[in-house]
């Protein structure tokens, strides 16, 4: 069971979205497999709640992202993060996912979300920052089950030397995508996250697992 969660950031509205650039790399589809060696970091069943679940919720249009109990100093070159997440409420635009997070010192804080919507059964990666936000990639897929199933996600984001970043998102088992994105300087949180651009979101989130990842 893992330590405390502490809210990171809060807006009251979604983020402006403008173009990101991404390079494909691999055809998705694939089954997953351990790429490399890894070192836990953070690991949560929520037994100590009641529910045994995290839940987290928008009734209004918005954006909410969680720190969870991993955060250094120094950053790590990549993160692994997995968590089962269901669905029980969405309007609209929105999704629910994780993300991996480089924070400077003084509060500038880069990220890399990967989210699921699903009802559409749709996925998305999205480059944040303070107080902006360009969507990298969205698509449809099959394997992403629709209310009330529960979906496990496993995202990936490795910095690599030639300073670019390599993102991986699997969902149920399945390579989803896998892209190249321009680095952001390492990762020091992991966190999790909610987004609705109208209406409203909420699901459950178990089983957090943080692992780091060397290039």
């Amino acid at each position: 069971m893992g330590g405390a969660f502490a809210l990171s950031a809060t807006r009251d509205e979604p983020p402006e979205t403008g173009p990101g650039t991404v390079e494909p790399t691999t055809t998705p589809g694939q089954e997953t497999t351990e790429p490399m060696a890894t070192e836990l970091l953070y690991t949560d069943d929520f037994s100590h709640y009641d529910s045994g679940v995290f839940n987290m919720e928008l009734t209004n249009p918005g954006y909410r992202t969680l720190s969870i109990a991993f955060e250094s100093a120094d950053p790590v070159p990549g993160l692994r993060i997995g968590a089962e997440v269901t669905e029980t409420a969405g309007e609209g635009s929105h999704y629910l996912g994780v993300s991996c997070v480089h924070l400077t010192p003084d509060i500038t804080r880069s990220a890399i979300a990967f989210g699921i919507d699903s009802r559409a059964q749709s996925f998305e990666l999205i480059r944040e920052g303070n107080a902006s936000s360009a969507q990298l990639e969205q698509a449809v897929r099959s394997e992403i089950r629709r209310p009330p199933g529960t979906n496990l996600i496993r995202a990936e984001c490795v910095d690599l030397d030639n300073g670019a970043t390599r993102l991986s998102l699997f969902v149920n088992g399945r390579l989803l995508t896998a892209t190249m994105a321009t680095s952001i300087g390492g990762f020091n949180q992991a966190a999790l996250v909610v987004s609705a651009s109208t209406g409203g979101a909420a699901g459950y989130f178990d089983d957090v697992v943080v692992y780091s990842l060397g290039n």
